[in-house]
């Protein structure tokens, strides 16, 4: 691999542990990369498919059911800014009336590509994109581009181990002679949302069926452990 013509990118899909990959190596990398001439996109506002020749792309998905969860959560919980929500419906009404940005969330974010970056594909109340909405999935080119993902995580994997050894199939796929290593003063728990527990706790089997019938070319993927890095182990 020619390091200097090659641009590495995380495309960060939201409540997939893209937050926990990034403190846990990305950071570190972006800063090796630094020193090493060496380009890169930080993928942290979720901004989709990056069609760019030569392009390094890691990604994460997650359990479609676990990740809706945690989307509700971090919207009640007032996201970015943490300011609770009031008034707001139950966890399966409120994917009812967002169906059309929650169905098949993660395979959507191989399709979008962020062009306005005053809007997002994430907050159904606040700045939300049309273009990411709007979007119709196409099984074809989602696979292709799934399968052209160098790097594709599931969130399951995410521990001290599976980061060390992606780290260093990216150091080495650089051509870059470092050992991988694990920023430990940013390592947190990435699997919880305060409230996603409680919420997965209330539900019933209908409700879980729902939620994986609205995602299932997600889980179509997710369920695909040869797509993943180390056949998803």
């Amino acid at each position: 691999m020619d390091k200097l013509n090659k641009t590495f990118y995380h495309l960060q899909i939201a409540k997939c542990g893209g937050t926990y990959i990034n403190n846990m190596f990305v950071h570190s990398l972006f800063n090796i990369f630094n020193e090493n001439s060496i380009k890169y996109i930080d993928g942290e506002y979720h901004l989709g498919w990056q069609e760019i020749e030569k392009i390094y792309t890691l990604s994460c998905f997650r359990d479609p059911l676990k990740r809706t969860i945690s989307h509700y959560a971090y919207y009640k919980n007032g996201g970015h800014e943490g300011k609770p929500v009031d008034g707001l419906p139950n966890f399966i009404d409120w994917v009812k009336e967002n169906k059309n940005l929650l169905e098949n969330y993660q395979v959507k974010n191989f399709l979008y590509t962020k062009k306005n970056f005053n809007l997002n594909p994430f907050n159904p109340t606040s700045g939300m994109d049309p273009d990411f909405m709007s979007i119709k999935v196409d099984k074809n080119k989602v696979m292709n581009r799934v399968k052209n993902t160098n790097i594709l995580l599931k969130n399951s994997q995410l521990n001290d181990s599976t980061c060390l050894n992606v780290m260093q199939k990216i150091l080495n796929d650089f051509g870059l002679n470092k050992k991988s290593f694990i920023d430990k003063h940013k390592k947190y728990d990435h699997n919880i949302t305060i409230g996603s527990k409680e919420i997965y706790d209330t539900l019933s089997i209908k409700d879980m069926d729902y939620i994986y019938s609205i995602n299932d070319f997600d889980s179509e993927i997710y369920m695909s452990d040869s797509l993943f890095f180390n056949d998803g182990k």
